[in-house]
């Protein structure tokens, strides 16, 4: 890829914008419409946008409904019992399995 051929449209969403910086390793991205520069969006511009509350990406608040809804519920009953073996002790610990 060569310089100028990366760009983003001015209803591109931010995520999309994310992306082309993640996936470039870039760290500012033109805004062009009818293909000439209206402005260019940083780094530092999303770093602002996400420093307020309401432009913080959304994130799940509670996973274990998230959970409950896609695995089986053999699975699920498995994982919450690991919890609540868990919920006693105090140190870290981490449980893999494997499917024989």
């Amino acid at each position: 890829m060569t310089p100028g051929q990366i760009a983003v449209r001015a209803d591109d969403s931010v995520e999309h914008v994310q992306n082309m910086m993640m996936q470039y390793g870039i760290g500012q991205v033109p805004v062009v419409e009818d293909n000439r520069p209206i402005g260019i969006v940083t780094r530092t511009d999303l770093i602002k946008l996400w420093s307020r509350p309401e432009g913080r990406p959304q994130r799940v608040t509670n996973l274990s409904d998230r959970l409950a809804g896609i695995l089986p519920p053999k699975l699920l009953d498995v994982l919450r019992q690991a919890g609540d073996l868990a919920d006693g002790w105090t140190s870290l610990c981490m449980l893999w399995g494997l499917r024989a």
